[in-house]
């Protein structure tokens, strides 16, 4: 018999605080398979961001611990307790660590909505499942609408041609360098925003396995060349449009067919290996991993009718629209102010799905022709018209570097980090900020606050000094070939 008292009553309440706290985040819908497999989706996104070399730094080490751990949860069982240890693993390194990947952003929308649809009792798993459908979606709309400017347009400044001179360098095939006639080069940035814009197209058609077909193979050569994470980031959306049936059918493949499946697979890693043995660099094992994955993924998708029929592969709901979740509407709130507005008004440029889009916003080279110009309303834009390390002609190449670019102020401050040693000062800056003159006698004198650009920042208010707002290596002069 047990005897009441203050240790079974505390033991009793910290029971039932454990249990509401496993409640709150430990659980997982049983009866969603396909929550499980966006899990794992999500999980395969976060490990391939991890992998690229941006996170690779010394500084980034406690945020990829967040990120890698909220993963392996969420790979193991999808609840909101692993999304919500994915959320400052990639809020931190936007915020403090000058993080330039717009994929960083598509994964805190992915996480913080389903983190949010598991917590609060008024949404639930189709809130979430809607939402990423709409950041996929917004992002494939948001690329076109982007692209859309006179230097993208531009065979000769567009990324869409920088892309395929990237392709045939890494590919040695004589037949690609065939097909690069001029006219298939003057309609390749044609091509690029109308394979987007179809991609957008198909998903509001509900035309969910075209659309995977052909979003796989549009980002095959994006991986191997410019984007190596990007389309498994991406897929987690794309995995977001998946419906029973579409399990049920793999499903039957792996019990039923399963020579079928296993011919499928080995016959589309077949180009792999190809591919592979044709590359003139040498890719490091993750990216074969990852390259073959895709190659499976384009395989199983073109097989599809093959399996089935050309009817279920064409399938689509008869529900072009459905009604807008709370979430998703707040997300897409979120994705209009961020990625429409901002960019436009001057604002800001860095993570609004203008990667690789070629799209100038600022001063004397805005290109876009389906906005105007006057849209903007501040150009945010360091400008330095004078600069020298120590005394003048000490670092020509660097002096005239600093000249041709333009700056934020958390490039400014990078500078202090990488250039303030003894040698090089003074380092003296004089240029332009918001059409006012500044003049820093010695950058390297100045503590990273001081620096006069207090009033930097989306609401005229640098809350946060190493957070990107604008794409590096841009030139001043304009137009400008595609950097990445």
């Amino acid at each position: 018999m047990t005897t009441p008292g203050l240790n079974h009553d505390n033991n009793s309440i910290f029971t039932r605080r454990r249990d509401i706290v496993y409640q709150f985040c430990c659980t997982a819908p049983s009866d969603k398979p396909i929550w499980r497999v966006m899990g794992i989706a999500f999980a395969l996104g976060c490990f391939a961001h991890l992998l690229i070399a941006d996170t690779w730094q010394l500084s980034w080490i406690v945020p990829d611990i967040f990120l890698l751990t909220g993963a392996i949860i969420v790979l193991l069982r999808p609840c909101a307790l692993g999304f919500i240890l994915c959320i400052p693993g990639l809020l931190w390194p936007l915020l403090f660590l000058r993080d330039q990947l717009t994929q960083s952003v598509l994964l805190l929308l992915f996480s913080t909505s389903a983190a949010t649809a598991l917590l609060l009792p008024r949404f639930s798993i189709k809130d979430a499942i809607q939402t990423w459908r709409l950041i996929l979606v917004s992002t494939y709309a948001l690329a076109t609408l982007h692209k859309l400017n006179t230097d993208f347009l531009n065979p000769s400044t567009s990324c869409a041609n920088y892309g395929w001179s990237e392709i045939l360098h890494t590919w040695d095939i004589p037949a690609l360098t065939h097909i690069s006639s001029p006219l298939f080069f003057d309609a390749l940035p044609g091509i690029v925003i109308a394979t987007e814009a179809l991609l957008t197209t198909l998903y509001l058609l509900r035309l969910r396995r075209l659309a995977w077909t052909l979003a796989i193979a549009f980002h095959l050569p994006l991986t191997m060349t410019m984007a190596p994470a990007f389309f498994f980031v991406m897929m987690i959306g794309h995995i977001a449009w998946a419906e029973e049936e579409d399990l049920t059918h793999i499903k039957k493949l792996t019990q039923s067919h399963p020579k079928t499946l296993a011919i499928i697979l080995c016959t589309s890693l077949i180009p792999g290996g190809f591919s592979l043995a044709l590359t003139r660099i040498t890719p490091e094992p993750s990216m074969v991993v990852r390259e073959l994955m895709i190659w499976a993924l384009l395989g199983l998708s073109l097989s599809w009718p093959i399996t089935s029929t050309w009817g279920s592969f064409l399938q689509r709901k008869k529900s072009i629209l459905t009604r807008p979740s709370p979430l998703a509407m707040i997300t897409g709130g979120f994705i209009l102010l961020h990625s429409v507005l901002l960019p436009y008004t001057g604002k800001k440029m860095h993570h609004a799905g203008a990667m690789l889009s070629n799209l100038r916003t600022d001063a004397g080279c805005w290109n876009s022709i389906v906005f105007p110009e006057s849209m903007r309303l501040t150009d945010d834009y360091i400008r330095v018209n004078s600069v020298y390390f120590h005394h003048p002609g000490h670092d020509p190449e660097y002096e005239q570097l600093l000249t041709q670019q333009l700056w934020s102020p958390p490039q400014l401050r990078q500078m202090q980090r990488n250039w303030c040693a003894p040698h090089n000062r003074p380092f003296f800056l004089q240029g332009t900020f918001k059409n006012r003159t500044f003049t820093i006698e010695d950058l390297c004198a100045l503590q990273p606050h001081e620096l006069p650009f207090k009033d930097a920042g989306i609401l005229n208010l640098e809350l946060f000094p190493d957070a990107l707002r604008f794409q590096k290596n841009l030139q001043r002069a304009c137009p400008q070939k595609c950097i990445h």
